[in-house]
């Protein structure tokens, strides 16, 4: 798995049904996994009651959950970074995972009080999820060139 480069005009190789999955992919992956997080939130909060372990888990929990609201305002201009990463011959993980830090942490600051911090992971766990949906729809994009 390269770090840096992907096949020169991978972004054609994907065409528009890998596009579509991948985007689907990366906003819902991260809903489901924050939904999981909040019903153990719930069990630990009914079962063991108020614990520091809630504040950790929470906030995760929280920010999976509200992406599925706010994931357009990182998505559509990740989406758009990762078609000229593609283009260019750049969708290696790295770039990837750069530039959807860069798009979360950014869009993250419609949220009042929200840490830039949250964003960019959240951001580039987008990232990632979208480029392994490429990767395995379409395999011969990310092999060695």
């Amino acid at each position: 798995m390269p770090a840096w480069r992907s096949a020169p005009g991978g972004d054609r190789l994907l065409g528009w049904r890998g596009w579509v999955l991948g985007l689907l992919a990366a906003w819902m992956i991260p809903v489901w996994l924050g939904l999981g997080f909040l019903a153990l939130w719930g069990l630990i909060e009914r079962v063991a009651g108020p614990t520091p372990a809630l504040a950790i888990l929470g906030t995760p929990a929280f920010m999976m959950s509200a992406s599925l609201m706010l994931a357009g305002l990182w998505l559509v201009p990740l989406a758009l970074l990762a078609w000229a990463l593609m283009r260019l011959g750049l969708g290696g993980w790295l770039p990837f995972a750069l530039c959807g830090a860069a798009t979360g942490a950014l869009g993250i600051m419609a949220m009042p009080d929200t840490s830039p911090a949250l964003g960019a992971a959240l951001g580039m766990m987008n990232a990632l999820i979208l480029r392994g949906v490429f990767g395995r729809l379409v395999p011969q994009v990310f092999t060695r060139h």
